[in-house]
């Protein structure tokens, strides 16, 4: 929504839609965890790819300043189009962020005390998040190193 916010593209909305989305499923994963529903390897494997690419994407915008950001704040926040790249989702990002999207109402129907979901329903949601997380985020890190090798 954020990405085509007014009917246009914008170098905005491609930084909030994706932080949006990780955002919710960022929080909504450490709630499950905390009551249960969400096994703790998952969490930390779902929170832990997220933060590792906003890492790596504030380290990349920094390297474009010279990792000097306090002398070029202004170039380093700048996303107005034509003066920062845009963020471009892979598909298996956008695939995980759908498995994720749906694991977690999945999940919080599975409480036993409450309409139970299919087991197997959850555990193959589980295994199938876990695979394109770390699918996704092997291939962020590809992208990102053939970037570093271009530049």
């Amino acid at each position: 929504l954020a990405r085509r916010f007014k009917g246009g593209d914008s170098v905005l909305g491609s930084y909030l839609d994706p932080l949006a989305d990780k955002a919710l499923v960022a929080s909504v994963s450490v709630a499950l965890l905390v009551k249960g529903l969400l096994p703790p390897w998952l969490a930390v494997l779902v929170v832990a790819r997220d933060v590792f690419l906003f890492g790596g994407h504030v380290a990349m915008r920094l390297n474009e300043v010279q990792w000097k950001w306090w002398q070029h704040r202004s170039h380093f926040f700048n996303i107005q189009k034509g003066t920062a790249e845009r963020v471009e989702p892979l598909l298996i990002s956008k695939v995980n962020t759908c498995l994720q999207m749906l694991l977690l109402p999945v999940a919080l129907l599975h409480d036993p005390y409450l309409v139970s979901t299919a087991p197997d329903l959850l555990q193959y949601l589980c295994y199938s998040v876990a695979a394109t997380t770390v699918t996704s985020w092997a291939a962020y890190m590809w992208v990102g190193l053939m970037r570093k090798t271009k530049t």
